[in-house]
Order: structure tokens, then sequence, then C-alpha cells
């Protein structure tokens, strides 16, 4: 009887044992969070790759400031704010530098095009991100946009067009982001989507390029410049893409 009694002993014993070990882990965690809370305060905000907006607009979208807790700062809601709030901005990323610097690094978006329409000139980006709504202009610095109609455009939001004209946005972006990882938005002085079997560029103030829906469009601009380098510098004329086969026709 007494043998049974010790191994009841040491069965409490060792159940206080497992739980002296859970509180003495609770405490060293409440330990870490109270010095996280009190040590690791914001005491630097730094900005990266502004250009369009300043550096405090930037923070004030990211609703941070000086004294903030480094660590409970909510990274993902404070880069939402930026990305919303700012119609230029088109990434974000916030990250920490200990022991007190928070870095708000941000990429913005270069003008891909103006797409015109009764309510006005709308800006975007080769995304189909719209940044601006301007007064109609006479003369436009950027690529003009015409044959497609926007369904309730809003500055910060995608652009959005009627059922039947969808197509034509998604073909509109693809080609736009061909052209800006090419580096020749700056060449397009417009696009005209109001065709049915195909959409048209004017090309660096010199050319009408025919292009087919649907194309890749990678492929035809590469196609576009080797036809471009053979001519002479004073011509100009019509480039017609649109065979299936890859053939290309110049008329000047």
């Amino acid at each position: 009887m007494a043998r049974r009694r010790r191994g009841v002993h040491r069965k409490r014993f060792g159940g206080w044992n497992i739980i002296w070990k859970f509180v003495t882990l609770a405490l060293m965690v409440v330990a870490v969070v109270m010095a996280l809370i009190l040590f690791f305060k914001v005491e630097n905000i730094r900005v990266e790759g502004e250009a369009q907006y300043t550096e405090q607009e930037i923070r004030k979208a990211a609703g941070v400031q000086i004294g903030d807790n480094l660590y409970l700062i909510n990274k993902s809601k404070a880069s939402d704010n930026v990305f919303s709030t700012l119609p230029y901005v088109r990434k974000v990323r916030i990250y920490r530098e200990l022991p007190s610097t928070l870095i708000i690094e941000v990429q913005e978006s270069a003008v891909a095009g103006i797409i015109i329409t009764p309510e006005g000139d709308w800006v975007l980006n080769a995304e189909g991100k719209i940044m601006e709504n301007r007064e109609p202009a006479t003369v436009y610095e950027y690529t003009v946009i015409d044959g497609i109609e926007l369904v309730s455009p809003a500055v910060g939001r995608n652009a959005e067009a009627a059922e039947e004209d969808s197509y034509r946005l998604e073909e509109m972006k693809d080609l736009l982001r061909e052209l800006e990882v090419k580096g020749l938005l700056d060449k397009v002085q417009a696009i005209h989507l109001g065709e049915s079997d195909m959409l048209t560029m004017e090309y660096d103030e010199r050319f009408l390029v025919y292009l087919p829906w649907g194309a890749d469009y990678e492929y035809k601009l590469r196609g576009l410049e080797a036809v471009i380098d053979k001519l002479e510098a004073n011509e100009t004329g019509t480039i017609d893409m649109l065979r299936s086969d890859g053939e290309v026709h110049f008329y000047p």
C-alpha cells in the first residue's frame, strides 16, 4: 500500500511540473510581447520611389506616424490605403528596419493612355487603372485612345466597359502592356478601337499601323520595329500587319 501511495505522489508531482512549465512559457511570451510594445517604436519613416506624390502625402495615406509601435502596424492595411488613396501608385511594399525605422517603398505608374469621353479625359496606366480625370484638351502628350465606351469610370478604379466592348478593353490593355515593356509608349500617338476587325495605331508620327484583334502583340511589335528599321527616315505610310501568316505590307 505504501508503495502505491508513493506512485500517486509522483503522478501528482509530475502534473504540477507540466503546469509550471506552461505557466513559465506563458510568462516568457508575455514578457517578449511587452518588450516589443514598449521598446520598438517608430522613430523614422523613410519613403522610397516617390515621384508623383510627396513623402508627406504617402505617409498620410499609409496612416502611420512617428511613435507608432513598429510591430503592431498593420502593414497590409497601410499598403491598401496607399494604393487606394493615391491613384498613381502601382505597387506598395512596407517593411521594418530594426531597431526603429519603417520603410514605405512605392512604385508609381507611368501614364499609358488617355480615353476621351463626354465626362472628360480619363488617364490610365497599362493595367487599366484610372489615375486621373482631366478637362478635355486639344493637344495631348500621351497616347489618345478612342472607340470604346467606359462604364461608370472613377479615379482609383480599374476601367470597365460595356459587355459588348469588354474584349476591346482587354485587347487595349494587352497592347499597352507590351508597348510599356518595350519602351514604345512614347512612339504611339493614338490607338483606335472602333473597327470590328482590327485596331489601329498612329505610330512614330509617320505610320498608320493595322493590327488584328487577338494578336500576339509582343511578336507583332517586334515585326513592326523590324519593318521600320528597313525604311528610310523620311518614309511615311501604312503598315498592314493583319495577315495570319505574319507577312507585313507597307504602303507609302
